[in-house]
């Protein structure tokens, strides 16, 4: 009998648990209003230097990165702002007062 109850004890504080964690990551209703919120401090550096129109290998040159570095960099940005391209970056930074 004390298994059991032992089992259900666990059983109800991982239940409690789940339940927490599945309304926090279920919000529906979440949005991001500024996407550069989610860049880290070397991703905004990266940023700032696309902004300004350096190419990866000039950007690779500047911070002393390899340029597949620099890539990485770009794409995650992209990734993050929701965008595909600069041009839409560009824009998207316009939108957000950034430039």
């Amino acid at each position: 009998m004390e298994a059991t109850g032992l089992y259900s004890e666990h059983y109800s504080k991982h239940h409690a648990n789940y339940k927490t964690i599945s309304s926090i990551y279920s919000m529906e209703t979440l949005t991001i209003t500024n996407p550069f919120s989610l860049l880290s401090k070397r991703e905004r550096e990266v940023l700032s230097l696309i902004l300004q129109g350096a190419q990866v290998k000039d950007i690779s040159a500047s911070l002393e990165l390899k340029s597949n570095t620099i890539s990485t960099f770009k794409k995650s940005i992209l990734s993050k702002c929701g965008v595909s391209n600069n041009i839409e970056l560009f824009k998207l930074a316009q939108e957000h007062n950034i430039i």
